[in-house]
């Protein structure tokens, strides 16, 4: 149906209006109360979601929701109360997907073997794709690169065959085959991952110094999940490009939005570029010094790190 439509195309607030419009007119349509769920959850409105979940625990959807109430659990910070249920749906229906969600916990705590093994027992049931995927991920996790990417080929024509792809174009990437890893890219701008290519193809562009058409693809991410993830690069591009006015400008969209934490030395350097700050007030290595401990204590500056060098002129080195 229509709301289905607006879920696969994120657009989870009208899928919710159309799920709604649809339990009105038919009040036992559970699928819908099981959809309306999803969409509430992926919109991170957990309480919204656990509503309609729990509305299921009577119907056939009771398996699906319960599996869903354990991943908001654990998205909560519940981990043990969320493997628990998930446990506790091994011999339901939902097994494989219990199996892939308890393998997906383990490697968030580092417990690879016992992952391993919950995805391995996915590999007879009809969501094997998802279990491979995972299993290719694994093995990049242990810079097992050429085994991950037997399991990534494994699964290019199937269901989530563009999570597959944009892996195996990093490894491409990562093997300096940069025109297949573009070629790959491409082929999956339209699909569900096309924020995630298109931001990859930027990554590539700056590598090669190819600005103009890195600035391309990153301004198409402007109103993308990864929005500030693109907006980063776009600020080092033009700071690399001496377009300190449009670099400033880059800048508010992080002050408004409350997330220049990571970025209050490249503030510095702009606002002193534009002649905001005097050259007293920034120029010197024991300020950058002092301000980069002050914001950053737990990791340096998360893409743009600046330096001093010797004569006092700054530089930049981006990873």
């Amino acid at each position: 149906n229509r709301g289905t439509v607006y879920s696969n195309l994120q657009n989870y607030t009208q899928a919710i209006s159309d799920y709604t419009q649809a339990t009105n007119l038919n009040p036992n349509l559970y699928q819908a109360y099981y959809n309306r769920g999803n969409a509430y959850s992926e919109l991170k409105n957990y309480e919204q979601a656990k509503f309609y979940y729990n509305k299921l625990k009577k119907t056939k959807y009771k398996d699906s929701a319960f599996l869903e109430l354990a991943k908001i659990d654990a998205l909560e910070g519940n981990t043990e109360l969320a493997k628990s249920k998930m446990k506790g749906l091994l011999r339901s229906s939902t097994a494989p997907f219990a199996n892939l969600e308890l393998g997906k916990m383990e490697i968030e705590e580092g417990h690879i073997l016992l992952a391993e093994q919950y995805f391995k027992d996915v590999l007879n049931t009809p969501i094997k794709h998802f279990a491979i995927y995972e299993l290719g991920k694994m093995e990049l996790k242990r810079k097992n690169y050429d085994k991950a990417k037997e399991y990534f080929e494994k699964i290019k024509d199937a269901p989530n065959k563009s999570d597959a792809l944009i892996e195996i174009a990093i490894l491409e990437k990562r093997k300096n085959n940069i025109e297949k890893a573009k070629e790959l890219l491409k082929k999956i701008i339209n699909s569900r991952n096309g924020e995630k290519a298109i931001f990859e193809l930027g990554k590539i562009e700056v590598r090669e110094a190819n600005y103009k058409k890195a600035i391309e693809y990153f301004e198409k991410l402007r109103n993308a999940q990864i929005k500030y993830r693109a907006l980063s690069y776009l600020l080092y591009i033009n700071i690399k490009l001496e377009r300190y006015e449009e670099a400033y400008k880059i800048l508010q969209e992080f002050v408004i939005n409350k997330k220049l934490s990571k970025f209050i030395a490249t503030k510095k350097f702009i606002e002193y570029k534009l002649g905001i700050i005097d050259e007293e007030s920034f120029v010197s290595k024991s300020y950058f010094i002092e301000q980069l401990l002050k914001y950053n204590k737990e990791k340096a500056i998360d893409h743009i790190r600046l330096h001093l060098d010797e004569n006092n002129s700054l530089h930049l080195n981006f990873s």
